[in-house]
């Protein structure tokens, strides 16, 4: 069974902090995002990897158990010995090995408080719960598998505009719905998707969590966005229009007034987020800040002075 240094992925320390580690994923995730690697397949890889990678030192409880079990390891490894480091590591503690797969599948297709259950003696181990199905083969009785949660990342286009996604779970592609103007934080259950329950039991459901990436332009609050746009004094001073793209990519132009202050907010109704259902459209909200001319002429600088003489 293959070990994955998860740490090495995101390219951080062992030690490195969870904000550390979430800046970098972030870093990394906006870097090889699919959205902005059209038809690549290695940066699609890769934003798999560091996914993956996220998806377990990301989170303090999963962090602390997949070092201890990296710990283990390491320490089979420097001892020399050959064979599958995973099942030899069980068998020392007198239990049964029959797991097939990739390190990654332990956290990521398996249920990761489960695996560890077995191995660290089930402080973590999550609880079968009965469910209307068939019995199970080796106790008799009514069980299910574990709910699983794993965090879905989309970009601020891809919850705008809704619609189909695929992911991938055990090597099989699933198709899950976005709706429109979802929350980030908000949870998708995708009934009996989860990885297969012990001993050949139904399946539990698969809860995926959103996760909105941050926008290098738009800022958003429920179905309201917004942004800053900069205008030259000029414009501030004498009116005039302004281009702008909104979320969902078309350019629109706006009417600047004569004297427009720095910081004045303008309202664009209707140009903000959908609801889910799509009947609604939150508001954008530009605000508008002046930027000051550089390298001013001396006959514009005296011009300038006049303005503001006779405006004293």
């Amino acid at each position: 069974m293959d070990f994955k240094d998860y740490y090495k992925v995101l390219g951080v320390d062992k030690d490195a902090t969870d904000v550390e580690i979430k800046k970098v994923y972030r870093q990394l995730a906006k870097k090889y995002h699919p959205d902005k690697n059209p038809g690549n397949k290695e940066a699609e890889e890769r934003f798999k990897e560091i996914s993956e990678a996220y998806g377990v030192i990301g989170d303090k409880e999963k962090r602390k158990d997949y070092d201890k079990l990296a710990s283990n390891w390491q320490r089979y490894q420097q001892a020399g010995q050959g064979g599958d480091w995973f099942q030899n590591f069980q068998n020392q503690r007198g239990q049964s090995a029959n797991f097939e797969g990739s390190f990654s599948d332990l956290f990521n297709n398996m249920g990761y408080k489960d695996i560890f259950s077995s191995i660290f003696g089930g402080a973590q181990g999550g609880a079968e719960r009965p469910y209307s199905g068939r019995r199970s083969a080796k106790s008799g009785t009514h069980k299910r598998g574990d709910d699983v949660e794993v965090e879905l990342l989309l970009t601020l286009e891809e919850v705008f505009t809704g619609g189909e996604k695929e992911i991938s779970v055990e090597g099989k592609i699933i198709k899950v719905k976005i709706p429109r103007g979802i929350e980030d934080g908000k949870k998708l259950r995708l009934k009996y998707q989860a990885p297969t329950g012990r001993y050949g039991s139904d399946k539990g459901d698969l809860y995926l969590k959103i996760k909105i990436a941050e926008h290098d332009y738009f800022k958003r609050d429920g179905l309201d966005l917004f942004v800053e746009e900069k205008i030259d004094l000029f414009t501030a001073m004498l009116g005039g229009k302004k281009h702008i793209k909104i979320i969902d990519g078309k350019t629109i132009s706006i009417n600047i007034d004569p004297e427009t202050d720095s910081g004045k907010t303008l309202r664009l109704k209707g140009l903000g987020m959908y609801n889910e259902d799509g009947s609604f459209r939150g508001d954008l909200y530009i605000k508008l800040l002046i930027i000051l001319p550089k390298n001013i002429s001396q006959d514009d600088k005296s011009i300038l002075k006049n303005i503001a003489n006779k405006n004293k």
